[in-house]
């Protein structure tokens, strides 16, 4: 019965944490869906593109980790929208992206400029 019990508890545990992961991790796809469905027109690849979102866009985008999204990209997603684009609109609304790092499968984020040199 001890033995039961100590082979049950890791297995409950690796359990709970792997669908802890895996809805961490769904739930970059609903933010890719619904930034894509509703900042199309600021993000997408090819002009003519708004320059300034939605009110819509701008709820999503604070309610939404524009950074995970850049984890799960690919290139069918980079041939619809600009990912210099989406991580502009992230920047804008107080997302912070790591200078040097990857968005999707190609891009890498560049640094912010710095303070003007007096």
């Amino acid at each position: 019965m001890a033995t039961t019990k100590a082979i049950l508890r890791p297995l409950i545990f690796a359990l709970a944490l792997t669908m802890l992961v895996a809805l961490a991790h769904g739930s970059f796809y609903v933010h890719r869906r619904n930034v894509f469905k509703h900042c199309m027109a600021v993000i997408k690849k090819h002009p003519p593109q708004r320059h300034t979102p939605s009110n819509k866009c701008t709820g999503v985008v604070l309610k939404s980790n524009l950074v995970g999204i850049c984890s799960i990209l690919t290139l069918e997603d980079e041939q619809k929208i600009s990912v210099e684009r989406l991580v502009s609109l992230g920047r804008r609304f107080g997302q912070v992206f790591t200078p040097g790092a990857r968005c999707g499968t190609a891009y890498i984020i560049p640094e912010l400029p710095g303070p003007p040199l007096l």
